[in-house]
């Protein structure tokens, strides 16, 4: 089965059993993979998904159980070895044509009022539009793709302050200025100020760190000079 029609389906059978964010993004990412492998099986760890998708590896067991128990793919385990996913079509597709007759019973068409037969052929054609369909798919492979992409260019930490230590205008007093930068870009998912995706840290951080002097300088401003008592003979 093509690519295009396994995201099809995948859509359709979520209409009737919703599967979920997690599970949804899970499967989207690994169908890219899917896709990029030339549709062969293919070995990712858990760290690498936890890494790309930002989801804890509790997460990560939970739906790939979801998804292999629906049938949308196989995978192995072994310890110490990257898990093995293979995409498969055996998702029930059976219990998919049994709901939507359900759903959409037959209506003899001399009976059927015109305004229902209009409404059914306006929801088939939407469902069924593949330009509608891929639009959807692409928003959400680029979004594990933009999380994918950003996950490998964030340091540790430690990485981040050793850096910071080696600029010429380091100081030391900086320290705590620096790991709380570091914090509010992860926080912020690897985005600065104005939203927009950090592709290159090590320069970001050389170019905010004469504003970080500056605040420094100004908190230092704002301290009230005490004068000591003064003594009287």
């Amino acid at each position: 089965m093509k690519y295009i029609e396994l995201i099809s389906n995948f859509w359709e059978y979520n209409k009737k059993d919703t599967l979920g964010t997690s599970t949804i993004i899970f499967y989207f990412f690994l169908i890219n993979k899917w896709y990029l492998k030339n549709e062969q099986s293919f070995f990712l760890s858990d760290i690498e998904i936890s890494k790309s998708l930002r989801i804890n590896a509790v997460t990560i067991r939970s739906v790939k159980k979801i998804l292999q128990e629906k049938g949308f793919i196989n995978y192995q385990t072994r310890n110490g070895v990257p898990c093995r996913y293979e995409i498969t079509s055996r998702f029930p597709l059976e219990t998919l044509d049994e709901q939507n007759q359900a759903n959409n019973p037959v209506i003899d068409v001399k009976t059927a009022p015109k305004q229902n037969t209009k409404k059914s052929k306006k929801v088939n054609k939407k469902t069924t539009n593949p330009t509608h369909i891929q639009s959807e798919v692409d928003k959400v492979i680029v979004k594990s793709n933009v999380l994918e992409n950003n996950a490998k260019d964030i340091p540790s930490k430690d990485v981040f302050l050793d850096f910071a230590k080696k600029l010429p205008n380091f100081e030391s007093h900086l320290e705590n200025k620096i790991v709380q930068q570091y914090d509010i870009w992860l926080k912020n998912n690897w985005n600065n100020r104005l939203n927009r995706p950090i592709t290159n840290w090590e320069n970001s951080l050389k170019n905010i760190l004469p504003y970080l002097l500056d605040e420094h300088s100004k908190e230092l401003k704002k301290i009230p000079t005490i004068k000591p008592p003064s003594t009287s003979k």
